[in-house]
């Protein structure tokens, strides 16, 4: 069976970094950092690129076990999708590829962290929290 994701961007937005992919589920306030290979898989999963089709580049260009790579990725699909952040695409894939530079210093699994330290703070609502005695923001 193809699987292909597709982001909630209702509910969540990111942004990628050198290193890491930042996820910000803007209604609860949670937040994610994806690190490892997440930046390479985040913008083929964004593109809705199969996730087979991923998993056998990434294991191409890495020089590494395919079987490895795949059950990496499906772990990581596993974890978006259990969050929301991922849901099956409603759409076709985006027309090609991003294209990934090769890496032949080994393949290194995607990694997935949660935060929800700073919930109150990210769901302020700096207009209507505002009270004129206390200042602003008022949680």
């Amino acid at each position: 069976m193809i699987q292909v994701f597709e982001v909630d961007s209702d509910r969540y937005a990111s942004e990628i970094f050198e290193r890491e992919v930042v996820v910000l589920n803007l209604i609860e306030g949670t937040y994610y950092a994806l690190g490892g290979s997440a930046n390479e898989i985040w913008m083929q999963l964004t593109a809705r690129q199969p996730v087979q089709e991923i998993a056998a580049e990434l294991a191409r260009l890495h020089g590494a076990p395919p079987a490895e790579v795949a059950a990496a990725l499906e772990e990581f699909s596993k974890r978006l999708l259990e969050e929301g952040i991922l849901r099956p695409a409603t759409t076709p894939a985006d027309a090609a590829a991003i294209p990934l530079a090769p890496h032949f210093d080994g393949f290194v699994p995607p990694t997935f962290e949660k935060y929800v330290d700073m919930q109150d703070l990210l769901t302020l609502d700096p207009i209507h929290d505002v009270d004129p005695k206390s200042g602003w923001p008022k949680t």
